[in-house]
């Protein structure tokens, strides 16, 4: 399995960590990662980031 690919197992609770750390226009662009990264984000937008660190503004459909 190549490198790029290992980016889609990361535990799904070190994502928020991570897009805490990105301004919106990146986090936009790292739905375009992998569908787990997607989900995360649609996820937290769905949820008003209820529980998460940071908020996201909803996400157009891909």
């Amino acid at each position: 399995m190549s490198s790029l690919r290992q980016w889609e197992r990361l535990p799904e609770d070190l994502l928020p960590l991570i897009f805490q750390r990105f301004d919106q226009l990146s986090r936009t662009r790292s739905s375009a990662v992998c569908k787990s990264w997607t989900s995360a984000l649609k996820f937290a937008a769905d949820h008003d980031a209820s529980g998460c660190i940071f908020r996201v503004n909803r996400l157009p459909n891909i």
